[in-house]
């Protein structure tokens, strides 16, 4: 808890200091930006898709044993 506060308490001094930036994003580096979160939420729900049948297969055990007793 105590680096928490002071990780907050840092970010917080840091941005008193902070100055505006003159940067431009071009289209370039927005298009890689979405590919990256696209590839990130795909990569997801393949490994989803793969292990899917063995969450259910878990959960089927576990709850039939359940209701068993």
């Amino acid at each position: 808890m105590k680096f928490m506060k002071a990780s907050y308490f840092f970010i917080c001094f840091l941005m008193l200091f902070a100055t505006t930036a003159s940067a431009y994003i071009d289209p370039a580096s927005s298009t890689y930006i979405l590919q990256i979160i696209a590839g990130v939420f795909i990569a997801g729900g393949i490994t989803m898709g793969i292990y899917w049948h063995k969450i259910k297969r878990f959960f089927r055990k576990t709850f039939k044993k359940n209701s068993q007793k």
